[in-house]
């Protein structure tokens, strides 16, 4: 998700500023933060792979989808296998 840490901080500053508290509503904006950090994470991590320059000039293949694409590869064809 692009901008998910503003998007985040957008959410739980909205919700500071209502009146009417929910059920369940500062779990879900904890959740939100979390979820922006585990972005930022995964981004900061596929950067760091080999490949990653290859992997994002390819057409709609950002940092996520080429994660996603890896992990199941990974799954598919082994750690150590190459080829």
């Amino acid at each position: 998700m692009k901008n998910a840490a503003t998007l985040a901080e957008t959410i739980v500053e909205a919700g500071k500023s209502q009146d009417t508290a929910l059920p369940g509503e500062t779990f879900v904006a904890a959740m939100v933060t979390r979820i922006a950090e585990l972005d930022t994470l995964i981004e900061a991590r596929f950067h760091e792979h080999r490949h990653a320059a290859v992997i994002r000039s390819l057409p709609g293949m950002g940092a996520f989808l080429g994660a996603e694409c890896h992990r199941r590869h990974r799954r598919r064809h082994g750690r150590f296998r190459h080829g």
